[in-house]
């Protein structure tokens, strides 16, 4: 079993990289310790996705998460 992580399309579609950040900073904070925890957006990553909140999510899951 494990945790999906999802970040919420509609921040990844208006919202900034920092905000995107924090979001991924908190699901790794509340979830990250189980070791079970995938990072991903809540639909998905959908077309409108701004490329840098994607960049900004997957630059996130490298500074706070473990592998």
């Amino acid at each position: 079993m494990c945790f999906w992580g999802d970040v919420p399309s509609s921040l990844l579609c208006t919202g900034t990289s920092q905000q995107v950040k924090d979001d991924v900073k908190e699901l790794i904070d509340l979830f990250g310790d189980t070791g079970t925890l995938m990072i991903d957006g809540n639909q998905g990553i959908p077309d409108e996705a701004r490329p840098e909140n994607v960049m900004a999510m997957r630059e996130a899951v490298e500074e706070y998460g473990v592998f």
